[in-house]
């Protein structure tokens, strides 16, 4: 919707101001990685990227949420930290890894 505005906005002051909106909603990237792209095993282990969210009391208390939410689920997290090799190139896990899964037919 923003980007039909800054087309249909005549040259000038607004529409750069349009543009800046629009550049800063579409340049945006994230500050911490996220756990949705981990990698699922089939032996039930997921790989999660180390979160690095606020600490209280001693816990990130962002991976300590992840965690409760996969085992929940029945998965086993492995905190995998791929901050410098992955996440600051704009990837998660998954973007640097492959691997072989038996599916069932």
């Amino acid at each position: 919707m923003l980007k039909q505005q800054v087309e249909q906005t005549p040259p000038g002051p607004e529409r750069d101001k349009l543009q800046q909106q629009l550049d800063s909603v579409t340049t945006s990237i994230a500050e911490i990685p996220n756990a949705i792209n981990g990698v699922s095993l089939n032996s039930g282990v997921y790989l999660t990227p180390k979160s690095y969210g606020p600490i209280i009391d001693g816990k990130d208390v962002f991976q300590e949420a992840v965690n409760k939410i996969l085992t929940g689920i029945g998965l086993h997290p492995q905190i995998v930290d791929d901050f410098l090799n992955l996440h600051m190139d704009d990837g998660e896990l998954h973007c640097g890894t492959n691997t072989f899964r038996k599916v069932p037919i």
